[in-house]
């Protein structure tokens, strides 16, 4: 699974967000930190298991939210149900 997965994914663009607005690039962390081949090698091993896991993390929200659309439109009369579907259009993409 890890065999180039970074490099499938990422195409040189992983990074590691500090912050929601702050991020470091693989490639910027790599340079700026003089890093040897091997300290590299398992940069790049920590950033694709991250990204699995983020991956994993979105899936399970993704089914949260799924499920919890679901449990409402259960409730709600007809009208309610399309009423309710507009709405859902108009919210931004997650």
């Amino acid at each position: 699974m890890r065999a180039g997965l970074h490099d499938k994914m990422h195409r040189g663009t992983s990074y590691w967000r500090d912050s929601k607005t702050q991020f470091f690039s693989y490639d910027k962390l790599r340079k700026d930190l003089d890093l040897t081949a091997e300290q590299s090698q398992r940069l790049k091993t920590i950033l694709d298991d991250f990204a699995k896991y983020h991956e994993d993390l979105e899936t399970q929200m993704e089914d949260v939210r799924a499920t919890g659309k679901n449990r409402i439109v259960q409730m709600l009369t007809p009208p309610q149900r399309q009423r309710f579907e507009q709405l859902c259009n108009q919210l931004p993409a997650q």
